[in-house]
C-alpha cells in the first residue's frame, strides 16, 4: 500500500514466445479492465493493432481485443 492506495503485483508474461517475456508490475485497485488492458498491452509492448487476450488464472477471467 503506497500513500494509502491499493495495489496488486501483477506478473505478465507473452504466451509461446521463446524465450519468455515477461513484466512485474504494480497497478491500482480501484481501475476498470478497459484500463488494465490499455496498461498491460502497454507494459508488454505490444503492437497498438494487434488482437490479444489476457488471462488472470486465479480469477477465471479474460480480457479480449479484436483490432
Amino acid at each position: 500500500m503506497a500513500n494509502g492506495h491499493l495495489f496488486f503485483q501483477l506478473k505478465m508474461m507473452r504466451k509461446n514466445s521463446k524465450p519468455p517475456i515477461w513484466r512485474r508490475g504494480l497497478v491500482p485497485a480501484n481501475i476498470t479492465f478497459a484500463q488494465l488492458a490499455l496498461i498491460l498491452e502497454e507494459m508488454l509492448e505490444l503492437p497498438k493493432s494487434a488482437d490479444y487476450e489476457f488471462e488472470f488464472y486465479q480469477k477465471k477471467s479474460e480480457i479480449l481485443r479484436m483490432a
